[in-house]
């Protein structure tokens, strides 16, 4: 039996030598259905990788690939992989400013791109690439994907004649964190990481020999890590990648995939678009659903689950890999999954979690001090998480070392799993928890677009007012003492503010993945007054009370 192909792009190969004529990519536009066979697939790669020569970028060059659009990333990453050339992933929603000072970190030779951007970064001093069929000006370089009679066999002869022959732990790409402050730090991870991840992404006895193929939502650009291991899940099984053009509840179910992976924001997206409907929230083929990039919300796991779709979770970092999945038919509510077999984990002795795994970055470029800082003298990564560990190995995430905060009579309080709970309502936009040194929690609460009505608001911040929105807040009370009880005494919500009107993005604001950065210090500072009234000693007019008899003030 030939052995396990070592490098993303060695994955590729294999699986068009083996199954041409399998489909490799469906994707939708505004008006097509596209299909791309692995056949098809490796003629549009070897072309690319020609291009990349013909213009002398070579192995160890690093490109910086200001994309999210998914088609054209898979292709250029491939290349790319397979050249031996360093593709550096950064988001269009980035600003130049972000994208230039990332060329001077990485010492980039080009820049990758859309058309739509081209003549935008052709303006910043260095060769921009992208995929046009016509000239699109000085200092563009349009990368021909056209076949021009290159057949099949022609391809696979280039592609093997211009491999780098580079092995499992030569340097597959660079991936900038989203960090919180100051510049992002830049994640070199080896084609052993995405590797690995996608064989371990194979679930539930699922195979390349399987037939008909199995297939896969793609939704997760490839400027995160978990867009490059579902790459490689359908490499490792020669499946199609389902891609959506907008990631919409329609599109999705017209590629009816069997496996879908996505961040628990965009679940929280495509079942407000289904809801009320009794039916089923994805295709007739859904069977296996993995929620990946942050804390997914308990409610939808069950709806789904409901719905004879299994539910993964799992729990990872760009640093380390996939640490922990939960087997299909195994989840376990709470828990982010059970530890895999080559993974070693440790809680330290404050309750950090520290994990050694195969997937680990190389470390971060250009920053030997600071890789030097996230690993423990004995060559554990600190996961900057809280956590537990069961006797059988599952792993409870308790909530981030850096955003926990203590209740005055000492509790331990890690706000972002209850947050991420009152954001799972479907009348909830934002919430906010507070108590940090306080003899309670409570917590203040934006309701969803247009449900306030013609209710009365009290200030700039928006606040409800408690007598014009009394329906609002009788549907509040009632699911916050629902939650209150899957809750520790210590982690119940005792009064609660709602508002109509959004934080400042400059408090709260999204980053990778759908993640949620709140500015505690700074809500703090802005919302003091109202804070001031949930804590009054006496029940204050603008703040509502959860009703829990016997526990806690109210």
């Amino acid at each position: 039996m030939d052995p396990m192909p070592a490098t993303v792009d060695a994955l590729f190969l294999a699986a068009v030598k083996r199954y041409p004529q399998r489909s490799f990519l469906r994707y939708l536009d505004d008006s097509t259905d596209h299909r791309v066979s692995y056949r098809e697939a490796s003629v549009r790669f070897a072309l690319t990788v020609s291009n990349l020569q013909r213009l002398d970028i070579r192995s160890g060059d690093r490109i910086v690939c200001y994309v999210e659009d998914i088609v054209p990333s898979l292709f250029i990453q491939l290349a790319c992989a397979h050249a031996g050339v360093v593709a550096v992933f950064l988001a269009p929603s980035a600003s130049l400013e972000a994208l230039t000072q990332l060329a001077a970190r990485v010492d980039s030779r080009a820049f990758f791109t859309t058309p739509e951007h081209a003549h935008r970064l052709s303006e910043l001093g260095q060769r921009v690439l992208t995929f046009s069929e016509k000239p699109l000006g000085a200092g563009i370089e349009a990368l021909s994907q056209a076949p021009d009679g290159l057949a099949a066999a022609e391809a696979l002869h280039l592609l093997e004649a211009a491999s780098a022959g580079h092995g499992a732990d030569e340097v597959y790409g660079i991936q900038p964190t989203s960090g919180t402050t100051g510049q992002p730090k830049l994640v070199v991870r080896p084609h052993r990481s995405p590797v690995r991840g996608g064989r371990q992404f194979i679930l539930g006895g699922m195979k390349a020999t399987d037939e008909p193929p199995h297939r896969i939502l793609l939704c997760a650009a490839l400027t995160h890590a978990l867009g490059q291991t579902v790459l490689s899940t359908a490499l490792h099984l020669a499946a199609e990648l389902d891609v959506p053009a907008h990631n919409a509840l329609g599109e999705i179910r017209a590629l009816d995939p069997h496996y879908l992976v996505m961040p628990p924001r965009i679940l929280r997206s495509l079942y407000d678009a289904h809801m009320p409907s009794p039916d089923r929230l994805f295709g007739a083929s859904a069977r296996i659903l993995m929620v990946a990039g942050s804390a997914p919300e308990i409610p939808l796991l069950r709806y789904l689950e409901k719905q004879a779709v299994d539910v993964v979770d799992m729990y990872g970092s760009s640093e380390t890999g996939t640490l922990a999945i939960n087997p299909p038919g195994q989840w376990r509510e709470g828990y982010s999954g059970k530890i895999l077999d080559d993974v070693t984990l440790r809680i330290d002795l404050d309750g950090e979690i520290l994990a050694r795994s195969p997937g680990q970055m190389l470390g971060y470029a250009g920053d030997e001090a600071q890789t030097r800082e996230v690993y423990t003298a004995d060559g554990f990564y600190k996961m900057g998480d809280f956590g537990e560990i069961t006797a059988d190995g599952y792993l409870k995430v308790l909530g981030r070392k850096k955003d926990v905060f203590n209740t005055s009579d000492g509790s331990n309080i890690y706000p972002a799993r209850i947050e991420t709970a009152i954001e799972g309502f479907d009348w909830t936009q934002q919430a906010v928890l507070l108590g940090d040194q306080r003899p309670f929690l409570s917590a203040l609460i934006v309701v969803k677009d247009g449900l306030a009505g013609a209710a009365t608001v009290d200030g700039e911040d928006g606040l409800l007012d408690q007598a014009s929105a009394s329906a609002l807040y009788a549907r509040a009370r009632a699911d916050l003492a629902a939650l209150n009880e899957t809750l520790e005494s210590n982690e119940r919500i005792h009064r609660f503010m709602l508002f109509a009107r959004p934080l400042p993005p400059k408090l709260y604001s999204t980053v990778t993945l759908g993640k949620i950065q709140r500015d505690r210090k700074g809500i703090g500072s802005s919302y003091a007054a109202r804070i001031g009234a949930l804590y009054s000693p006496t029940v204050a007019s603008t703040c509502a009370v959860v009703s829990a008899p016997g526990r806690g003030p109210g």
